[in-house]
């Protein structure tokens, strides 16, 4: 395998689900200003639901004026564009981003394999010069290095996993590389720090006695450095490893939701209320 590292931007196509019944056809009142329909009227709703049957059939065989029958059409149409406007605006926006996978080299490198993924794409990835900070772009990841010491010089144990309080991430990790015209990583620091605490008993504040150590993968190899000795003089040494490989891996981001729908959607909502309310009132001033 190449050390050298690729990429590959990938686009996300939103999948639309069937929209329910009532987005296309909700209820209404007919002509007539009744909500409750039987007999005839009723049979001829239901087939206007399923589509089997026109407004314009409807009208004809009810024998009512042509423009008094179609305005129930019109509010319906108008209901079910503002209801689809707003749902397609809720609809997630999609944005690319890049992955790449770094691979140990042995089960033994001090980094093992990992992937992380950065939201520039394209030619923002190309060409860049060695130790281009891209920390900034990079969604949250981390890695569990190996070669922390289980035990400190005077035979204290780690106080917890790896992820707990006893022993974490504590900063990073960073993420510095170099590209070539095809946005290949070609050279690349990446690096955290690990905090990782003895306590001399069970139950031991994790602050009193503990290391750090800077632990990363760059162009020339892995490494596990000591930089903090905070344990009396007992931390164990740092160490060094082999140099794995880069490699492209398609990815995207997950879609996420534009805040702009939320308005655009309590827009809607207020339009529909609007609509039957001017309803209600053209109805009670017909019975007056």
């Amino acid at each position: 395998m190449s050390a050298f590292g690729g990429k590959a931007d990938v686009a996300l196509t939103p999948q639309w689900s069937a929209l329910p019944a009532w987005i296309i056809i909700p209820r209404r009142k007919f002509a007539n200003g009744t909500a409750n329909i039987s007999g005839e009227g009723a049979r001829q709703y239901g087939e206007i639901s399923r589509g089997t049957m026109a407004w314009r059939d409807v009208c004809a065989t009810w024998g009512t004026n042509m423009k008094t029958c179609l305005t129930p059409a019109r509010s319906t149409c108008l209901i079910s564009a503002v209801l689809l406007g707003a749902l397609c605006a809720l609809l997630p926006t999609v944005s690319s981003a890049t992955t790449y996978t770094y691979t140990e080299g042995s089960a033994t490198d001090i980094v093992p394999s990992f992937s992380f993924t950065t939201s520039l794409t394209g030619a923002a990835l190309d060409n860049l010069a060695p130790n281009t900070d891209i920390t900034g772009t990079v969604s949250a990841f981390t890695f569990e290095p190996r070669g922390v010491p289980p035990e400190d010089n005077f035979g204290f144990a780690l106080g917890g996993p790896f992820g707990s309080s006893y022993f974490n991430v504590s900063s990073g990790p960073t993420v510095l590389i170099g590209t070539n015209a095809l946005g290949q990583i070609t050279a690349w620091n990446i690096s955290e720090v690990i905090f990782a605490s003895y306590p001399a008993v069970p139950g031991e504040i994790p602050g009193d006695f503990f290391c750090t150590y800077s632990a990363g993968t760059a162009t020339g190899g892995g490494s596990l450095s000591l930089t903090q000795d905070h344990d009396a003089g007992l931390c164990g040494a740092g160490k060094t490893s082999a140099v794995g490989t880069f490699a492209g891996d398609s990815g995207v981001a997950a879609a996420t939701p534009l805040p702009a729908a939320l308005p655009l959607f309590a827009t809607g909502l207020g339009a529909l209320g609007l609509l039957g309310w001017r309803r209600k009132k053209k109805a009670a001033a017909l019975a007056a």
